[in-house]
């Protein structure tokens, strides 16, 4: 697996797999494609897509939102990170089935951004690892990255490379503020992970799990003293100074 789309997010089909029943696909959110098994998607027409497009949506922030249908039976369970776009009257319809939108989904935070990504940060401890995974589920480094910046409404490049060359440069760790991305390498300078500082030493980052760890100018502190896990290259600051 080299990466997932979320609920609600859109894609473009490039070509098909008629044999067995895949796609290739680009996802519309961050440019990247991969295969995708077709019935996982629903086709919308152009002007139902403008339709979506133009109306309200909102963005599920709970590790799991669970939508709740008329029939008193079906319930539908969405991970952190999903997009939802509501009728008049707060429902959203899935193959025929009416759901309707828990009131914690449609509530905005009345939060700063920063604030809004470090209590989603927060929220993904513990979240199991995996390997191309960006939800609440399963999750890499740089797919909890993009999800929780995706959750404040910024959206950010799949890989940690590419959201490396985003935002601003922060001179020196003394000056991270948290929400700022720090970046690590490997013995050939290459970026290869990611994670969002937290604040007093403390980067929450998707290794394994996502955990918090002690980091500092050299990098991410291993289990044993004076080892590190992660060699830091990089700080950037994607929000500013808000």
């Amino acid at each position: 697996m080299v990466s997932q789309v979320l609920f609600g997010e859109h894609v473009e089909i490039l070509k098909k797999d008629l044999n067995h029943n895949f796609v290739f696909i680009k996802n519309l959110f961050d440019e990247y494609e991969g295969w995708c098994y077709q019935g996982m998607l629903a086709i919308v027409s152009e002007n139902h897509l403008d339709q979506l497009m133009a109306g309200r949506k909102y963005i599920t922030r709970d590790i799991v939102s669970i939508l709740k249908a008329g029939d008193g039976v079906s319930k539908l369970y969405l991970g952190a990170g999903s997009t939802l776009y509501p009728s008049d009257n707060n429902t959203i319809t899935i193959f025929g089935i009416e759901y309707k939108i828990p009131e914690t989904v449609l509530q905005v935070p009345v939060r700063s951004i920063r604030e809004n990504v470090m209590a989603s940060a927060k929220k993904f401890i513990n979240v199991p690892y995996l390997w191309g995974g960006r939800s609440s589920f399963g999750t890499d480094c740089s797919g909890f990255v993009q999800n929780i910046y995706k959750q404040a409404g910024i959206p950010l490049p799949r890989d940690a490379r590419q959201q490396a060359l985003c935002g601003e440069t922060v001179s020196s760790p003394e000056y991270m503020l948290p929400g700022d991305l720090m970046f690590f390498h490997n013995n050939e300078g290459e970026i290869t992970h990611t994670g969002v500082y937290a604040g007093n030493n403390i980067i929450i980052h998707a290794s394994g799990r996502v955990r918090a760890d002690i980091v500092d100018h050299n990098g991410i502190s291993g289990d044993k003293e004076g080892v590190y896990s992660h060699k830091l290259l990089l700080i950037k600051r994607i929000l500013g100074n808000i």
